[in-house]
């Protein structure tokens, strides 16, 4: 929950700019586009699609922690025999 809100919090900005470096919108280094970003579009434009990120991270969290634990369980039982 908490965790991915975070981690996603931290990543997006490198992501919006590697997307675009990718897409061949703009060319430069990493730290250059950011800024340009930033620079031409306010520093919101790093944070596009963070709400559809945020939003996919809570369930797609509790779906690993899930299986995590299911499949801790189990090992367990299937050791233990």
């Amino acid at each position: 929950g908490a965790g991915g809100v975070a981690g996603w919090s931290l990543v997006l900005p490198l992501d919006v700019a590697k997307t675009r470096l990718q897409s061949g919108v703009t060319t430069g280094p990493l730290i250059s586009v950011m800024v340009q970003i930033v620079t031409e579009e306010g520093w919101r434009a790093l944070f596009k699609g963070w709400t559809a990120a945020v939003v996919r991270a809570f369930p797609a969290n509790a779906c690993m922690f899930l299986g995590v634990e299911l499949s801790g369980r189990l090992l367990k039982r299937l050791c233990a025999s």
